[in-house]
């Protein structure tokens, strides 16, 4: 945390600032630099950068403006997310359940309550949309009792969303001296938590990368040869990890002594302290 602190402070020492309210216009680029084509308090205004980092989501601008292609791949599941004010401590604890018709639900521990993923099938939760995002408390009220109120009374506090689910990752390389992170680079399925953890893996191998070069040119192509270089194997193959796992827990997929097969093996899992220990560094940063 120190190291991510400090480079939040860099950034806000920078003399021109963060913007913010600033409209995209276009975007080019060069073996040399890239332009930004902004709107910025009302003027037109034209930023050269030696790099651009698209961190802007899965419906990039900046990847949308190289033109390179991605795959999607659609889940037939939405995502329910939200945070949520809890009657009783979670305790550090998190909670998830795998359910027969594919639904999967994870409750995350926070400093003041629980943040909520729910990947379920489109049903009245989707289709009733604008009911729940008008009334969350019903949600509230409907998460105690899916987890039979371990936690007591649920109460909303804010970040309500339904969103369609997929994994998505790049068919090509990109431009030189532009660069995309987290789901503007690739989109995993939330079950496991990884989505956040895979962005900040690239942000640190990408500082660093720019530390070890000793020109300032932080777009120069030795960087990215050198965050490819260092990308770990789970990196690689976790997105792909992610959505088997997905897929092994839905309706058919094994026939059903295989799917006992695979709750004897989570139970096991569950209750073996050190594996659980080694396997959760191995996927943290």
């Amino acid at each position: 945390m120190h190291h991510w602190g400090q480079s939040l402070e860099h950034v806000q020492m920078y003399p021109q600032g963060v913007w913010t309210s600033v409209v995209l216009e276009h975007m080019e680029w060069s073996a040399e630099h890239v332009s930004l084509h902004v709107q910025h308090a009302m003027q037109p205004v034209n930023i050269q950068a030696k790099l651009v980092i698209g961190a802007d989501g899965a419906q990039s601008w900046v990847r949308e403006q190289t033109g390179v292609a991605v795959e999607v791949v659609p889940y037939a599941h939405h995502a329910l997310v939200g945070c949520f004010e809890t009657e009783h401590s979670h305790g550090g604890i998190a909670y998830q359940w795998f359910k027969k018709n594919g639904d999967i639900m994870a409750w995350l521990p926070m400093p003041h309550g629980v943040g909520v993923v729910w990947s379920h099938t489109p049903s009245e939760i989707t289709s009733d949309r604008t009911t729940i995002l008008n009334d969350p408390q019903r949600i509230a009220d409907e998460l105690s009792q899916y987890g039979h109120q371990r936690l007591g009374q649920w109460r909303y506090q804010g970040g309500l969303a339904i969103f369609p689910l997929s994994m998505q990752y790049l068919k090509s390389a990109l431009p030189s001296r532009i660069m995309l992170m987290g789901d503007a680079r690739q989109r995993v399925h939330p079950l496991a938590g990884q989505g956040l953890n895979l962005g900040l893996i690239e942000a640190r191998q990408c500082v660093e990368a720019i530390q070890a070069f000793p020109l300032n040119d932080p777009g120069h192509p030795w960087i990215s040869a050198r965050i490819t270089q260092k990308e770990s194997l789970a990196q690689r193959v976790m997105p792909w990890g992610i959505d088997a796992f997905w897929r092994m827990n839905q309706p058919g997929c094994m026939p059903q002594p295989f799917q006992k097969l695979l709750g004897f093996g989570w139970r096991g899992f569950h209750q073996s302290g050190m594996l659980k220990r080694v396997v959760s560094r191995m996927i943290s940063i």
